[in-house]
């Protein structure tokens, strides 16, 4: 059985990553160069698409550095050249339940990422971020 990856947040509460997917930040950028403005943009849409119809359910973002890019002048048509980190990671997390929570079994949350290069292992910007998150404050409770 594959082992699942254990995190303990500052406020000693124990987390598993239960499911990742991965991809290529800019996998569909064909020409151009990306900029701040189109960067939030594609974050905010990567959050909406994360979170459920139903329900107080909201992905945690963990907001991403972005790297102000060097580009021909006459090139900043598209705004303010930056980049988000390579890879953008989209993890399904577990713990035990809220307190106060008598109706679940469970707690829940999406949380969202960006490192450069494929997870794990999750940078030390990420970990640390990680680490410092409100869970009661953020995940939901869940029963099958």
């Amino acid at each position: 059985m594959p082992r699942q990856l254990e995190f303990t947040l500052d406020s000693s509460r124990s987390i598993r990553l239960v499911a990742l997917k991965e991809y290529f930040t800019y996998g569909g950028l064909v020409v151009g160069y990306p900029s701040t403005e189109m960067n939030r943009d594609m974050i905010d849409r990567l959050v909406a698409r994360h979170t459920r119809p139903k329900g107080p359910d909201v992905p945690y973002l963990i907001e991403p550095m972005q790297t102000t890019l060097e580009v021909n002048p006459s090139d900043q048509s598209n705004g303010t050249p930056a980049a988000l980190p390579r890879m953008t990671c989209i993890g399904d997390f577990m713990s035990d339940v809220l307190p106060g929570d008598t109706e679940s079994i469970a707690s829940s949350l999406v949380i969202i990422w960006f490192q450069s290069d494929f997870a794990p292992p999750l940078e030390p910007f990420v970990r640390s971020q990680l680490a410092a998150m409100d869970w009661d404050a953020n995940a939901w409770g869940w029963s099958p």
